[in-house]
């Protein structure tokens, strides 16, 4: 069927923002272009071609033909926009001719790909087994129904630090997992256990399916039922109920505050709890909710903070 591509252009640092809020609107697919003078064509090894290091971009959105114009048109007041019909593609594959490749100290995520070798589409070898502290590691990552591809700055801080520790044989916990991102990244780099807990059914089934893609097990389940399996870390039928040596939550921080005495249980007496979402004038809050835990300087990333504790 053809479809409708909207296209707005914008300086670079802007571009993730643009590209989410088309989301929201109900684009199937959102690509990224370089418009200006700096195209990476072909970036040195390990180099990741990300929308922020462009002047200006090109972002398109593709959308079904029922698309509210009007309320597209709303949201961006005053920038450029470009509308039109498109004939049929395999649209849904075709977004990773430009989806955007993201490097987190040895941790990249990259796009599935239809038929990719076994040395992936990027010339990365797919690692197996036990990941060493200093081997790069790759994460296979599309779009899909929950939150969490490493785009958005909180997302990009949680990958950053566990990218940076060894992490080898511990248990990990990634409470409000969305997609899963942060328990399977942790797998993938030496984590001996990893889980995560949402309230959202579509994000349970994300995390599983993108745990299942790359090659890991990762154990899910819902918040209502979390802490009541009675067990240590185990599979699902035990229940999930910890204590884990990392905790992670990306999570808004009034939801920081509220699930404090949950999550302060479930981190082992020598374990980090890393607490991210919260904004530089909310990080007192936060720190005041776990008096159990002496918290090392904010890491800050653009207007977001990253807050990682150790139990005292």
């Amino acid at each position: 069927m053809p479809w409708i591509r909207i296209e707005i252009g914008a300086p670079g640092r802007s571009a993730e923002t643009i590209g989410e809020k088309l989301s929201d609107l109900g684009a199937r697919a959102v690509t990224y272009l370089d418009e200006g003078d700096s195209p990476v064509l072909e970036p040195a090894p390990w180099a990741v071609p990300d929308p922020d290091a462009w002047s200006a971009v090109r972002v398109a959105g593709l959308f079904e033909l029922d698309v509210d114009l009007r309320a597209v048109r709303s949201a961006f007041p005053g920038q450029r926009m470009e509308v039109e019909f498109v004939a049929e593609e395999d649209w849904m594959n075709a977004w990773r001719r430009f989806a955007t490749v993201r490097k987190f100290g040895r941790l990249m995520i990259v796009p599935s790909a239809p038929g990719e070798t076994q040395e992936g589409d990027y010339g990365v070898p797919v690692p197996h087994g036990r990941a060493s502290p200093q081997a790069p590691v790759v994460m296979r990552l599309d779009p899909g129904l929950a939150f969490g591809t490493g785009s958005h700055p909180t997302t990009r801080l949680c990958l950053e630090w566990l990218a940076g520790r060894d992490i080898g044989g511990c248990s990990v916990l990634d409470y409000g997992c969305g997609s899963g991102i942060l328990a399977i990244a942790a797998k993938l780099l030496g984590a001996g256990y990893g889980a995560g807990i949402d309230h959202d059914p579509q994000a349970l089934t994300a995390a599983r399916a993108n745990a299942d893609r790359n090659g890991v097990s990762v154990a899910v389940e819902h918040s209502d039922t979390f802490g009541h399996g009675g067990g240590q870390p185990g599979g699902e039928a035990q229940g999930i109920t910890g204590p884990f040596d990392i905790v992670l939550a990306n999570i808004v921080s009034g939801t920081l505050v509220e699930l404090a005495p949950r999550l302060s249980r479930c981190v082992a007496s020598e374990g980090a709890l890393v607490l991210c979402g919260v904004l530089p004038d909310q990080v007192g809050e936060v720190i005041h909710a776990y008096p159990a835990f002496e918290f090392r300087a904010p890491k800050r990333l653009e207007e977001w903070v990253l807050l990682q504790g150790e139990r005292i």
